[in-house]
């Protein structure tokens, strides 16, 4: 029943949304493995979901390790207590304790994250006074033993060097010793069904390397395939996969173009982007000219060039942006003078764009 009971204890911290909660078992048993002919002690869960995931490194999650918030694990070799045998059922004692790690740094950094984590456990575990969750009635938890530290926490477990310098600031742990009475109905009992799996037991199946060796439902489990290779898998009564929608965006994420692919599989799948369209336009907003650019082009608009006229007639042109120096009009005037019949010297270069005064006398 402790492994029950374990679960009972972390279903309730989990119940109450504590936020430091990250990495969590329930009962768990120090196991000895030799490595590199030395001899290691680690906590194991006694329940695994895939007792093929059972590396090493997967053997020591519940280690302190910085990646984590914290560490939450149950431990408990003693079997439940026998306390009485009421006309409801027989009342049992267990007690079990609860082991935390918690990084610090990831709560905010304060030297007392650790007794305030100790503070939530105990509302959590103790909430409700009473109460059921089959196959177990009545159920009661009552902390007896405040926060500990020190040896005796993780003493029995083997930490290497990169491990034990998470037992230091800004890392913090404690064990509470939680004492359960529950009361069990004859012929309720847990039993022995053969489908618990533990990481220090033999898995009962080869291991397997290839897909046609996994089911559908475990091929796109949480440890399968990708999203990709889920959309070219085949589970429902040797159909076809699922068409495959897709969008085209732009950068400012607008839908440039959507369908659907109707067979997906092993195929290739051609798009088109739209091209994009211009409008040329002068400072007053007048549309010079129109046209598409291909997409990822960088393409070349040409502006045209002005026409600038000189007193109404054409003068030349001007680049867009540009600027032309229009000359001043020169149209030099002769003036020739008979007196008697006889021609005098002519009066020239004078300019009739500009207001002129000719003073001619004759005697």
């Amino acid at each position: 029943m402790n492994a029950t009971i374990a679960n009972l204890i972390i279903t309730r911290l989990v119940d109450a949304g504590i936020p430091w909660l990250d990495k969590y078992a329930g009962l768990v048993r120090p196991i000895a493995f030799l490595r590199d002919k030395k001899t290691h002690v680690w906590p194991i869960a006694c329940n695994v979901v895939d007792p093929q995931a059972c590396t090493d490194e997967t053997l020591k999650e519940l280690l302190p390790l910085e990646k984590y918030t914290s560490i939450v694990f149950v431990e408990g070799d003693t079997y439940p207590t026998r306390v009485k045998n009421p006309a409801m059922g027989v009342l049992f004692e267990a007690n079990l304790r609860l082991v935390v790690w918690i990084n610090c740094s990831k709560v905010g950094g304060a030297c007392g994250c650790g007794d305030q984590a100790a503070q939530d456990v105990i509302a959590a575990v103790e909430k409700q006074r009473t109460y059921s969750a089959d196959p177990v009635l009545n159920i009661k938890h009552v902390v007896m033993g405040g926060a500990t530290r020190g040896r005796d926490v993780f003493g029995k477990y083997t930490l290497d060097e990169s491990r034990s310098q998470y037992l230091h600031y800004p890392f913090d742990y404690f064990a509470l010793d939680i004492k359960t009475e529950f009361r069990v109905v004859p012929g309720c009992e847990d039993q022995l069904d053969g489908s618990d799996v533990s990481c220090w037991a033999p898995p009962s199946i080869p291991l397997r390397r290839y897909p046609d060796q996994f089911t559908c439902e475990e091929l796109i489990g949480e440890r399968g395939l990708t999203e990709t290779q889920i959309a070219c898998l085949d589970c429902v009564d040797g159909g076809d996969c699922d068409p495959l929608g897709y969008d085209l965006h732009n950068s400012e994420d607008t839908v440039l173009l959507s369908g659907v692919v109707t067979g997906p599989c092993g195929q290739t799948l051609e798009l088109t982007a739209p091209d994009a369209t211009y409008d040329l336009k002068d400072e007053e907003g007048q549309t010079l000219s129109s046209g598409s650019i291909p997409s990822q082009v960088n393409a070349v608009i040409t502006a045209p060039n002005g026409t600038v006229l000189r007193d109404g007639s054409p003068y030349g042109e001007v680049l867009s942006g540009g600027s032309i120096d229009v000359e001043s009009a020169t149209c030099p005037l002769t003036i020739n003078i008979t007196v008697n019949g006889v021609e005098q010297d002519p009066i020239t270069d004078v300019d009739p764009c500009v207001e002129n005064t000719i003073n001619i006398t004759i005697e």
